[in-house]
């Protein structure tokens, strides 16, 4: 969970740099796409590098985080919650400079390679990555209560700390 937070620094550094890039705008930018997206100043008019860029990040997500193999109720959660980013992200992405969405799909694209390779079981070796242990759900201290049991949890505990905060306030003063 680290590493993603450690790479953004690096990410919100080529996004403001791009976007002040198409901004200026750069000659080389202006003529230097490909395809349908040949000046990489605009937002791509078909949305094909909004969708390409939503879908990789979704793959990404998913292979990357191991999302199946998330079992607790907070993982499962964050699960639900890393699974909408993409989906949500859409309706922004549509309106950055195609340059933005380029550097972000090749990225991805890039990210996805990589986890590809290091689950070569021969590289794993090579670089010492020890296996990834699976535990089973009837073996861990905490069961899974499901989404919906979780919120119940969650609005139970609130109640709790309510009433308890109140007969504090009412018992100190």
């Amino acid at each position: 969970m680290l590493v993603p937070l450690a790479q953004m620094p690096l990410f919100i550094s080529f996004f403001m740099g791009l976007r002040q890039m198409a901004n200026v705008p750069v000659d080389s930018l202006r003529e230097g796409g490909m395809l349908w997206f040949t000046d990489l100043t605009l937002p791509d008019q078909y949305y094909g590098l909004p969708l390409i860029t939503s879908f990789t990040l979704w793959v990404t997500i998913e292979v990357g985080t191991d999302a199946g193999k998330l079992s607790s109720q907070n993982l499962q959660t964050m699960k639900y919650i890393l699974r909408a980013v993409p989906v949500l992200i859409l309706p922004f992405t549509v309106n950055f400079p195609a340059a933005i969405l380029c550097y972000w799909a090749s990225s991805n694209f890039i990210s996805l390679i990589q986890v590809g390779i290091l689950r070569i079981p021969t590289i794993r070796d090579y670089f010492k990555i020890e296996p990834l242990v699976n535990h089973k759900p009837e073996n861990l201290p905490i069961k899974s209560k499901g989404f919906v049991g979780g919120i119940k949890d969650t609005w139970t505990n609130l109640n709790i700390l309510k009433c308890t905060f109140k007969h504090r306030a009412t018992h100190t003063a």
